[in-house]
């Protein structure tokens, strides 16, 4: 189990390296944002901070992919969970950088 000094640490190392690979992203490029973890400040609410800092990017819809593990918090993400699909706790996000 994470400190909360901890997760707090993780999500701004994990801003940064999401903001480097944002600015490696080609205009129409697609950048997946994936953690091994089930807390929303490392998930929704990391990829919502980035997204409202990055208008360039949009999220894709992997909830209309893959609708058995969408996100309860944003369904265009998805969230596995060890009591539900009997894995590790992973977050994905697919970020999809406009045209222009």
């Amino acid at each position: 189990r994470a400190s909360e000094a901890a997760i707090w640490e993780l999500v701004a190392l994990q801003l940064r390296i999401l903001s480097a690979g944002a600015a490696a992203t080609a205009p129409g490029g697609v950048l997946t944002y994936s953690v091994c973890t089930i807390s929303r400040h490392e998930g929704d609410r990391l990829i919502s901070r980035f997204l409202a800092e990055n208008p360039a990017f949009a999220a894709d819809d992997l909830g209309a992919e893959h609708p058995a593990w969408r996100d309860a918090h944003d369904p265009r993400h998805l969230q596995l969970r060890p009591d539900r699909d009997l894995t590790d706790g992973f977050f994905v996000a697919r970020l999809r950088r406009g045209q222009g």
